[in-house]
């Protein structure tokens, strides 16, 4: 995601002050995904880093919009969701057999956060735009 987006969120839906601060978050998913990466549910005619920047600053004028969609149904979303609690990614994968835990790594301006809203949701849901590389996948648990 380029700076453009990240420097036009509100500070509550940013993962850092600093854009180039490397965040680890976790997701739990199927197995193999360390070496094709991860990509988004978005319709493959769209490009989701100008789906989002269209969306947020051009269609509409609030990020909430776009996020509560995702969390509401990731399908056709530009967002993959990653957490901060390897435990919650833990409850993703619940079949070692087909599934695992993957860490990854990437700079603060590739996310969105989804703020955690009281204590009933301590953790944060980050939202990578568009696709996870295989080398910002860290580790396989």
């Amino acid at each position: 995601m380029s700076l453009r987006i990240w420097e036009n969120l509100p500070p509550a839906y940013r993962a850092s002050d600093d854009p180039e601060e490397i965040i680890t978050l976790w997701r739990g998913d199927v197995t193999g995904k360390g070496m094709v990466g991860m990509t988004c549910e978005l319709e493959e005619s769209l490009d989701p880093e100008d789906y989002v920047y269209k969306s947020l600053f051009k269609k509409y004028p609030n990020i909430r919009t776009l996020v509560k969609r995702h969390t509401h149904s990731n399908h056709n979303s530009p967002f993959i969701s990653l957490t901060d609690s390897l435990e919650l990614a833990d409850t993703f994968s619940p079949d070692p057999t087909t599934n695992t835990v993957y860490q990854i790594t990437v700079p603060a301006y590739r996310l969105v956060i989804d703020p955690p809203r009281g204590d009933d949701t301590p953790h944060i849901e980050a939202l990578a735009i568009g696709r996870i590389e295989p080398g910002e996948i860290t580790a396989i648990l």
